[in-house]
């Protein structure tokens, strides 16, 4: 077992994409992650689309080692108002850090992105262009 208490530290990301209509969220563990389509249909419940459990992942550590500074500040371009939303929960030795990104990259949250990207299959991987984005922020 990795140096956090089992399940007390994890990491909710919502991202949701209002110019295509498409909304999941991210539920990840020390030792489990959980992608939940939650958007869509004005009628659809919330529903599991896929799940993966690991025992043995060079991943285990990541969450217990995350900087908490990051979640400090809201990462917003105001000058686009469709596209990229994501919002972060992470909740470690049972304090809760939020941050929501909007159109904008910044590299503390692209580790995050591609930490989750690397354990979902790639229809669920997280949109986040540094070149599109940064374009965005000039």
């Amino acid at each position: 077992m990795s140096g956090c208490a089992n399940r007390s530290t994890y990491l909710s990301i919502y991202n949701a994409d209002y110019s295509t209509g498409d909304g999941y969220t991210y539920r990840i563990f020390e030792n489990s992650v959980t992608v939940i389509e939650s958007y869509g249909e004005i009628d659809s419940k919330p529903k599991i689309v896929w799940c993966r459990k690991f025992s043995d992942s060079p991943y285990l550590n990541y969450l217990c080692n995350l900087d908490t500074n990051m979640f400090f500040s809201n990462y917003r371009n105001s000058s686009v108002q469709d596209g990229l939303q994501l919002s972060f929960s992470f909740t470690k030795k049972k304090k809760k850090y939020q941050t929501h990104v909007s159109n904008y990259y910044s590299p503390q949250i692209d580790s995050i992105v591609t930490y989750v990207n690397l354990l979902v299959p790639e229809r669920y991987r997280i949109w986040y262009d540094k070149e599109k984005l940064t374009e965005f922020n000039a």
